[in-house]
């Protein structure tokens, strides 16, 4: 559970970083 948690956190930090970077 705890990777299951760690892989959740991860890709919303990648989503973030993905809105916040400009095209």
């Amino acid at each position: 559970a705890f990777i299951q948690w760690l892989n959740k956190l991860n890709i919303a930090i990648k989503r973030k970083i993905y809105r916040n970077k400009p095209r």
